[in-house]
């Protein structure tokens, strides 16, 4: 494993601590040479199917007071970096996030 790799996975495991403080289970963890992937899950209700195909476009919201962002950011984020965030949902299971990243950095883009 690589240094890049193993603070990825270390970041990574904090990531899981502090999921785990706010009552959300992240169900793994990893990191190879290539890639860091951290999995997310939840038992909640799932995400309405009405809504299922835009939930990354911003202020698409189910809160009351939402303000839509959250995962449109989160999902600029880990474009920006040359990842991939999935999210699979249904009533009886809850939701689940995969997000993905490179352990390479991108090139810089130049401005």
């Amino acid at each position: 494993m690589t240094k890049r790799a193993y603070f990825l996975t270390l970041g990574l495991s904090a990531a899981i601590l502090g999921l785990a403080l706010v009552g959300i289970g992240a169900t793994g963890a990893t990191a190879t040479a290539d890639q860091a992937t951290l999995t997310i899950a939840d038992n909640g209700p799932g995400i309405a199917p009405e809504i299922r195909d835009q939930i990354f476009e911003p202020f698409v919201t189910t809160k009351p007071h939402g303000t839509g962002l959250g995962l449109a950011i989160a999902h600029a984020i880990v474009d920006a970096h040359g990842g991939r965030i999935a999210i699979s949902s249904s009533p009886e299971s809850g939701t689940l996030v995969s997000l993905q990243l490179p352990v390479s950095p991108r090139e810089a883009v130049p401005s």
